[in-house]
């Protein structure tokens, strides 16, 4: 896929730059639209659909592919693209947290997240202190490993895990209490 995704750009620098993105990301798509799809054929044409996107449109967001910038700009690109395939496949206006964020027995509850919809958890973050909410983004948006989020916030794993619970005790009280 690389050789195909090269012959779309014409000079060295945006073949380097195409190269870069390619080696640096290529994986973390693939396990992001995966999560989201659960299918391997759609999450690889999520993955090459976001390519073409970010090559066509983008490249020069991406010029310093190993910056913070570059790694955040291609994971929401590949989340939008994934979400919007899923959207597509389904063709359900409800969109199940589950399904969406791979959610895990070990984090919000599991009844919890099934009566909530993204738009009520999108409200409820609103609310959530801004370390909390930092924290959850990071996971369940951009799905970053625990060891990077630990790394980009300057806090050990451990206080990475003791945060992400707090902040998704926080957010179902906010749930709770405001009737979201």
């Amino acid at each position: 896929m690389l050789f195909f995704y090269l012959s779309m750009v014409e000079t060295e620098e945006e073949r380097d730059i195409v190269t870069r993105l390619y080696i640096a990301y290529e994986k973390m798509m693939y396990n992001i639209a995966f999560g989201i799809l659960k299918n391997k054929q759609d999450a690889e044409d999520a993955v090459s659909e976001t390519f073409i996107r970010i090559i066509r449109k983008y490249l020069d967001k991406v010029a310093e592919p190993e910056s913070e910038s570059a790694k955040a700009f291609v994971i929401v690109t590949v989340k939008s693209t994934a979400t919007n395939l899923y959207r597509k496949r389904r063709r359900d206006a409800h969109v199940n947290l589950d399904e969406l964020y791979d959610i895990g027995e070990d984090s919000l509850d599991m009844d919890f997240s099934r009566r909530c919809d993204a738009e009520t958890v999108q409200k409820a973050l609103g609310k959530v202190d801004e370390s909390y909410r930092e924290v959850l983004r990071y996971k369940y948006y951009y799905y970053i490993s625990t060891a990077e989020i630990a790394e980009m916030l300057g806090i050990t794993e451990d206080g990475v895990r003791k945060r992400l619970k707090r902040a998704e005790k926080s957010l179902m009280k906010i749930i709770m209490e405001e009737g979201l």
